[in-house]
């Protein structure tokens, strides 16, 4: 049995894994560390290893909880070996879960050209071709656009997300900042998708994300993309394979 964990900067999530079957996964805010979950499942299942990616501070009892287990820890960094090539140039400055999703979308079957979308705090675009981590993009998210506008100006509200596809012209400041905010991610996506199609060709688009699901129907009316609400999880899963099978 596997364990994931992924503390991000919104969310902390872990999952439990019995070869590739998710069999028990969990989230929380930031600042609501898992410690409930994590005992529970430490004494209800045969833990035999575990991975840690981590962007955030370790809160006192992870740090204790981790010197005490009996199962190895792999923590991610960019010296950890991965099962696909990295040609980032500075893998150093590279976010982990990108590296994560990276390796999510990797096929180790077959060489296909994929990109992914990250529709998280930040947006994140990575693409993998013959199984090699080739770079990607990052922008700012849907809620970070939103509160952006309210709190560099005097005036705009503080509004939250959802989905505004049928919004065509802003008719007032809140259907104003909802297109610009909505419409701008759309525009972007797009164009972003043909550039990346323009230099690696029979591009298979992937998203995954927090705020995907505001997105998910508006892109999937133009085009082709796969849904995988898990890919990090996932991504991190394969690395720990990897590497704990294999050493």
């Amino acid at each position: 049995m596997y364990l994931v964990l992924d503390l991000g900067n919104t969310l902390s999530k872990l999952a439990l894994f019995e070869q590739d079957v998710c069999v028990q996964k969990a989230q929380y805010p930031l600042g609501h560390f898992m410690e409930h979950a994590l005992l529970k499942w430490q004494a209800q299942y045969n833990i035999t290893a575990c991975i840690l990616s981590s962007v955030i501070e370790h809160e006192a009892f992870l740090e204790k909880w981790l010197k005490q287990t009996n199962f190895p820890i792999y923590t991610l960094s960019h010296d950890t070996p991965l099962p696909i090539e990295n040609l980032y140039e500075t893998p150093k400055s590279l976010g982990k879960d990108r590296i994560a999703n990276a390796v999510g979308i990797a096929d180790k079957n077959t060489d296909k050209n994929r990109l992914c979308i990250d529709f998280g705090t930040c947006i994140k675009y990575d693409v993998v071709s013959q199984n090699a981590y080739m770079g990607g993009a990052i922008s700012m998210g849907y809620e970070m656009r939103l509160n952006a506008l309210h709190q560099f100006t005097a005036k705009l509200p503080l509004l939250s997300e959802k989905i505004c596809e049928d919004i065509q012209i802003g008719t007032d400041t809140e259907s104003s900042m909802y297109l610009g905010s909505f419409g701008g991610i759309l525009a972007e996506v797009f164009a972003l998708i043909e550039q990346f199609k323009a230099q690696y060709s029979d591009l298979e688009v992937v998203i995954t994300g927090g705020s995907a699901k505001y997105f998910e129907n508006s892109i999937k009316k133009q085009i082709f993309v796969q849904f995988m609400p898990d890919l990090t999880l996932r991504g991190l899963l394969a690395i720990l394979t990897f590497n704990h099978e294999n050493k």
